[in-house]
């Protein structure tokens, strides 16, 4: 007799994605092992989809024959004449085939290994699934396998969705965008109706993106405080994911205003660091509890979605330095600015006030001088008041010098200096001014110099500028040159400006002393108006004593001349120490007037 010749799937046998054999179709197929092999046939040909049956006997399970096994062995030799009209117990007994039962929990990749261990001849025969006590069902080799191969593909859609999400949040820090593509994602793999990811603070959970909500809902307004939430409550404490099967029957649930209330529940925590940021909550409007495998796939999802919020904080926070930082720097921009306009004010101011002073200045001058050479004119004077005369008339020429400095300086600020340019032989210019302080070397017996400067090109230049500009430098080699030292001037042609860089054919000419040098740091301050190196209190008087006192004009005045002609001037110096005596040199680099390639 025919027990239950129909196909049962189990209850949970939703879908090929699982991972427990239990949750793959399988039937219930019991039949009577007194049942004649014609019967079983007729039987396996009304139901195509049997893999085989189950034979009882006297209610009790007997064992297992699979439809290959039933069709192969009837269409042997005789095989219809040994088996076809009498009990199926008779193939059963003579095929002599082990049975092999797995529980219903058995995972599906241990399954397949052991199903694909079997011997040969039963390799790919139906394996029997235990659902408890007497519940024997029989479930297809081929539909594990299938069952399998969707595992992994499974597996791999997820990883690639995995990879997909990652990039994007590597790509953008930008917190909504990267939480919305999370919950898109999602969609595609765990079924749901709503789902949203909230974020912890100050004891309240606060929606920071959501997906399948009600427009007209503005869940930036919902809020969830979690110590009046023991479900929310609980996550947070625990850092473990909670599911309610049917919110429904849940007492401490808690519905949204104005929204579907939500029937099936998951929420996960999103832990960065052993501190919870939020929690990941999926919703579905009907009773469909999320199983153990749904909750493993969302527990990736909350992964990533704790490292978009703890990368997205991290991004914030470096962003609210940069606008603070920018602010700082604008702030102080502009207290830069005011402090620069100021000073060029005042810089203004100074050479405004250096220009109206050394004119007004310049006429008591112009009426001391007058008065002095007049009294020079008288033939009674004794020798002691001529010299005196002398002295003072020497005093003013020195305020004169002091005056035209003053005043090139002022001009040279405003752009005001006029220049005269013509063919100006530097040999000629500079023995000039050499024979102005032959007389001061030759007191502070210090040798002095002029080598290679003959036969030079000429040069495009104001003659009486350059004379000053000569002239500073070569009093500012005196000045800090100790008695018996040496002053060299040397010249040579050049293509290369004072970095290497190939300019047009010019002259560079030298001033070398073996004096006191200038430390490294103030190489380019020595060029600045009024910047004395030293005590300017130790200073002696007069322009050409050792360490002489000055106006601090002078260098100063040589930069301006030379830059106004197109050319460089700078200083090379190892340091200053007044017991070894290092020296410096001044180099100042002037364009020739003519084509000098071939002789550079």
């Amino acid at each position: 007799m025919m027990l239950n010749p129909v196909s049962r799937l189990p209850e949970k046998a939703q879908t090929l994605v699982a991972r427990r054999i239990g949750e793959l179709p399988c039937y219930q197929c019991d039949i009577a092992a007194s049942n004649s092999v014609e019967t079983v046939v007729e039987m396996l040909k009304k139901n195509l989809e049997l893999p085989g049956v189950l034979l009882r006997q006297d209610g009790k399970f007997v064992g297992a024959l699979s439809r290959l096994k039933i069709f192969e062995w009837l269409g042997r030799p005789y095989g219809v004449e040994l088996f076809y009209k009498k009990p199926i117990s008779n193939l059963y007994a003579n095929l002599n085939v082990p049975d092999h039962i797995y529980p219903s929990d058995t995972y599906i990749n241990i399954a397949v290994q052991r199903a694909l261990n079997r011997p040969s001849e039963i390799t790919y025969e139906p394996i029997i699934i235990s659902f408890g006590k007497d519940d024997l069902r029989l479930l297809d080799i081929n539909v594990l396998l299938l069952a399998q191969s969707a595992q992994l593909a499974n597996a791999n859609r997820i990883i690639e969705k995995q990879i997909e999400i990652g990039r994007v949040i590597s790509s953008s820090l930008e917190l909504p965008k990267v939480l919305a593509l999370i919950l898109e994602q999602m969609d595609s793999v765990i079924p749901y109706s709503r789902a949203a990811i909230l974020l912890y603070r100050s004891g309240k959970m606060e929606f920071a993106a959501s997906r399948g909500y009600p427009q007209d809902v503005d869940m930036e307004e919902a809020r969830i405080m979690v110590n009046n939430n023991k479900v929310f409550n609980d996550i947070v404490v625990s850092k473990k994911a909670s599911r309610v099967k049917d919110a429904a029957l849940h007492q401490d649930w808690q519905h949204i205003p104005n929204t579907p209330p939500t029937r099936s529940w998951l929420g996960l925590p999103l832990v960065q660091d052993k501190d919870v940021l939020g929690m990941l909550s999926i919703s579905r409007l009907t009773v469909s509890p999320f199983t153990s495998e749904e909750m493993d796939i969302s527990a990736i999802f909350a992964g990533q979605a704790s490292v978009a919020l703890s990368n997205a904080s991290l991004y914030e926070k470096v962003q609210s330095f940069n606008r603070e930082l920018e602010d700082r720097v604008k702030e102080r921009t502009r207290e830069l600015q005011q402090a620069y306009a100021k000073l060029k004010l005042l810089d203004k101011n100074k050479s405004d006030f250096i220009k109206i002073s050394s004119h007004e200045i310049k006429t008591p001058i112009t009426v001391i001088s007058g008065y002095m050479q007049m009294l020079a004119l008288d033939n009674a004077l004794e020798e002691r008041h001529r010299e005196l005369i002398n002295n003072t008339n020497t005093g003013i020429e020195r305020l004169k010098e002091i005056v035209n400095t003053m005043l090139d300086v002022a001009r040279l600020d405003t752009k005001e200096m006029e220049l005269e340019f013509k063919e100006v032989e530097l040999e000629a210019l500079i023995t000039e001014i050499v024979a102005e302080f032959s007389q001061s070397m030759s007191e502070r017996k210090i040798a002095f110099s002029i080598e290679e400067i003959k036969g030079l090109p000429t040069c495009k230049g104001d003659a009486d500028a350059l004379r000053k500009a000569f002239q500073h430098l070569i009093i500012n080699a005196i000045k800090y040159t100790p008695d018996s030292g040496r002053i060299t001037i040397s010249g040579r042609l050049t293509g290369k400006d004072r970095g290497g860089k190939v300019i047009r054919p010019s002259m560079q000419i030298t001033v070398t002393d073996s004096g006191i040098g200038i430390d490294p740091k103030d190489h380019e301050l020595i060029f600045d108006k009024f910047y004395q190196t030293g005590k300017i209190m130790l200073h002696s008087s007069g322009k050409t004593k050792f360490k002489g006192g000055g106006t601090g004009l002078g260098l100063a005045v040589a930069r301006g001349i030379v830059e106004a002609h197109g050319g460089q001037i700078w200083v090379e110096s190892s340091g200053q120490d007044e017991t070894t005596c290092p020296g410096s040199s001044f180099h100042v680099i002037l364009p020739a007037s003519s084509k000098l390639t071939a002789r550079i």
